[in-house]
Order: structure tokens, then sequence, then C-alpha cells
């Protein structure tokens, strides 16, 4: 089921792209009824999740084996904060989809970069490999560069380039961490599941942190935290209103470095208090989940609602007693 939630998506983005005569009306009642099929199949995911003592921390895997030599696969799963964010973005996405935007005259491409972004969106919070984990995070900057490029108002351009460096170049900071923290396994593995249980840079070394600094700047960039901010106000501002909500409420949550952090340290807490959380909140720790301040940005045109968001640190002000207190700056 979870890799139809990913397939789905992707293939009626691919039928939008191929068929020229499908009208607006066509293209958009398509576009909500694949969009509406990932919801459909992760309510069924977390009616059958199974929340009892002793259950798998990962359920739902599928694995088909791709790369035998580096151990990369296609495998997909969910524990239970990646199920709950998958169900809320796939939920998000077909509002955001079935809201009558102005397409501009291009309803097919319109709908099918959202499709498309939706299918690696989906794919970003449920796979189980790093590697496939890194090439969705990479077109899911494609998907939304396009959509603000060619949908947005304003100076769209200009803000969808600034997005696409800021968030292309932390994605690089990720992708040599994820390369250190592979690397320090032996055997060489990209499965998340075997890092975490292995934690191959579970020591105070400077390779640890490296790596650690390494998904921290890559992540900081993506969710945003000052000083890497600069590139969501006018990415929010600048974009169509449905994509200024996915930007939101999905993409944004890329920045969690839930499986990253637990690999490389066996005591959570070293993590937490480099970013002032007060607690673990699932058994995967979410140390850059925990940023950010919403205000709302005055609308460029009256139809259109606009998010601009401001991330910062939460405040480690009161850290007295039993843990930092949480405090939207």
């Amino acid at each position: 089921m979870l890799t139809l939630s990913i397939l789905i998506p992707l293939l009626a983005s691919l039928v939008l792209a191929l068929t020229p005569g499908l009208g607006e009306r066509a293209a958009r009642w398509t576009a909500v009824t694949a969009s509406a099929v990932p919801l459909v199949l992760l309510v069924f995911v977390w009616m059958r999740f199974d929340t009892s003592e002793g259950a798998p921390v990962f359920q739902s895997v599928a694995e088909v084996g791709w790369i035998p030599t580096l151990n990369v696969a296609w495998r997909v799963g969910v524990d239970g904060m990646s199920l709950a964010i998958a169900l809320m973005s796939a939920l998000l996405f077909l509002a955001a989809i079935a809201w009558p935007a102005e397409v501009l005259g291009r309803a097919r491409l319109y709908y099918g970069w959202f499709l498309f972004l939706e299918s690696v969106s989906l794919g970003l919070f449920l796979t189980l490999d790093l590697l496939v984990f890194y090439v969705f995070f990479d077109l899911s900057l494609v998907g939304m560069y396009f959509l603000i490029c060619r949908w947005g108002h304003g100076q769209a351009q200009r803000a969808a380039l600034k997005f696409f460096i800021y968030t292309l170049a932390g994605s690089l900071a990720i992708l040599l961490a994820i390369l250190g923290l592979v690397l320090a396994s032996d055997p060489i593995t990209f499965d998340m599941r075997e890092l975490i249980a292995r934690r191959p840079l579970g020591g105070a070394d400077l390779r640890a942190s490296l790596v650690l600094a390494g998904f921290l700047v890559g992540f900081a960039i993506k969710t945003p935290l000052v000083p890497f901010h600069t590139w969501l106000p006018p990415a929010h501002v600048d974009a169509p209103g449905p994509a200024s909500a996915i930007l939101a409420g999905v993409l944004l949550k890329n920045g969690n470095l839930r499986h990253g952090a637990r690999a490389l340290v066996n005591d959570a807490g070293r993590v937490r208090a480099l970013c002032a959380a007060d607690r673990d909140h699932s058994r995967h720790f979410d140390p850059l989940g925990c940023a950010g301040r919403l205000r709302t940005a005055e609308p460029e045109a009256p139809d259109r609602l606009h998010l601009r968001q401001s991330h910062g640190l939460h405040g480690a002000r009161h850290c007295r007693g039993r843990g930092a207190r949480r405090e939207w700056l």
C-alpha cells in the first residue's frame, strides 16, 4: 500500500503530461482523484498499525532489491511518527489540489507538477533507504521550484531560484553526512533500520561530530533556521496559494532528522541539548522539528492567502530543573 501511495500520483502526473487534449476541468478532477488514493491507502495502513507492547517499530514494510553491492533497495515502511506526517501530508495535498487555483491556461502542467510533488513528498516520509530518501528530497525541490516559478506572482522567478539554490546547498550537506554515516557502517548499507540498530557513529569522536554537523546544517537550511531562513519569506509570498500551503505544511516538515540522529548517538539527550528540546516525542527523536514561528503576511491579492514563516530555535532561556521549556520566539 505504501508503494502505491507513492506511485499512483506519479503515474497520474505522467498521464496529465502526456494527454494534451485534456481540458482544465478534466485535469483538475483527474488530479483530485489521484490525490485522494494515497490518503485512502494511508488510512488503511493507519487502521492496521499495531500499537501493542512488543510491536515492531517499522510496519507495513516492503522491500525490493536495487543495488545489492551497496545494500540499496526500494524500502518503504512507517513508524508512528512517519505515518502521522504522511497522513497529514496526503490530506493537505488533496485540499491544495482541489482548491480552484488560477492555472493561467496550463492546467495539465499545474496539476501534473502538484501530483509529482505529492509523490516525492510522500516517498520522502515513507522510505527506509537513505539513498532513496536523498533522491526524493532533491526531487521535492524541483517540483516546488516549478510551481513557484510558473504559477507564482510578483518576483516569482527570483523567489523560486533563491529557494532552489538555498535548499539545494542544504541537500548537498545532507548528502555528505549520509555518505559519512554509511561509510562508517560495516558492511555498507543505506537501510535506515540497520543504521539505527548499529549506530555506526555512536561514539563521541570527530567523525560523528562532522556527520551530525552536516545533517544539522542541511536540515537547518530546509526547515529553515536562522541564519539560513532568508529564502522563505519571498517563496511563501510569491508562490500560488496552494503551493504556499504545501510549502508550509509539508516541505518544511522535511527538516526532520529522526533517523540520522538516532543512528549517530547512543543518547538522544546529546542532540536534544543542542536543540533545546524538552523530551522525546516518539521512539525516533526529532531534533530539528522544534522550530518555528508562524505569522501571516499581507495578501498580494484578495483571492489568495499567503503565509510567511520565520523560524527560530526554541529558546533555552528557561532550561532549569528537569529539562528545557518550549518557547516560541
